[in-house]
């Protein structure tokens, strides 16, 4: 799935977001905090992450709060994902992020059944927020879910951070400047906002989008009409599959998500 002009420069202007080197050393700064979760020296800095799939063909585009950061195992420096750093080109990091679920990456593909190649050469473990994804991206488009073809993962904040630190402060600012634009390049009928974080962006754009089981009326975000579906954040102890909060609906659901593939 090759990055197209447009998903390039994006990505791009998300990684260099010019708010960071503010963001670091501005105590009152909205994005302090999610900046300041990674300590390492700047050069090292995992950068801020657009989105995860193929968005130009994506039926269903995922909305969560802010990205993990990869970090190694404990005493194996390399058992860590290569996800780029702010002293890596911009080619590799356009390759990395905007064709990390492609199969046809070689020598290996950056992800393989939601397992995250390492530095070492070897897959971690399934991802337990991407088989999550998977699970609710099935419920929608059953027998044909992929991220390397038509789902697409993004989030409200784009620094990363772990357990949400300083998501939900950074919140408005980073989704006002990205998120109409991320979805500017897709044409996904379906929006699933995923926890408080991203569903309280989503809600104050958008006060008229009604609680699960209604799935209308619509929104427009990024210049098209979309369809908002809200859930639990994955891992968490709310109502996550859709079948539970939309289960009247689903197959209406379904057929919005396909219509057009």
């Amino acid at each position: 799935m090759p990055l197209s002009g447009d998903e390039r420069g994006l990505l791009l202007q998300i990684a260099r977001c010019p708010l960071i080197t503010e963001a670091v050393t501005s105590a009152g700064h909205c994005c302090h905090q999610v900046v300041g979760a990674q300590t390492f020296p700047e050069p090292e800095r995992q950068v801020p992450e657009g989105w995860a799939g193929n968005l130009g063909g994506a039926r269903v585009l995922f909305v969560s709060s802010n990205p993990s950061i990869s970090l190694p195992t404990s005493g194996q420096p390399k058992a860590v994902e290569p996800y780029p750093k702010a002293a890596d080109s911009n080619d590799y990091i356009a390759r990395f992020l905007g064709r990390r679920f492609d199969p046809a990456v070689r020598p290996l593909p950056y992800v393989k059944d939601s397992r995250a190649l390492m530095r070492n050469g070897e897959y971690a473990q399934p991802t337990a927020f991407w088989r999550e994804i998977q699970a609710r991206a099935e419920e929608l488009l059953p027998g044909a879910a992929d991220p390397a073809r038509n789902y697409v993962m993004t989030e409200v904040v784009h620094c990363k951070s772990r357990g949400n630190a300083g998501a939900a402060e950074a919140a408005e600012t980073c989704a006002g400047r990205y998120l109409h634009d991320i979805a500017g390049l897709t044409a996904a009928p379906i929006v699933v906002v995923m926890g408080k974080i991203a569903q309280r962006v989503i809600r104050n754009w958008f006060p008229e989008l009604t609680e699960p089981p209604s799935i209308h009326p619509q929104a427009v975000l990024g210049g098209r009409p979309r369809t908002f579906l809200f859930t639990g954040q994955p891992g968490s102890n709310q109502p996550r599959r859709i079948a539970d909060l939309y289960g009247p609906s689903l197959e209406e659901l379904q057929q919005i998500a396909s219509a057009g593939e």
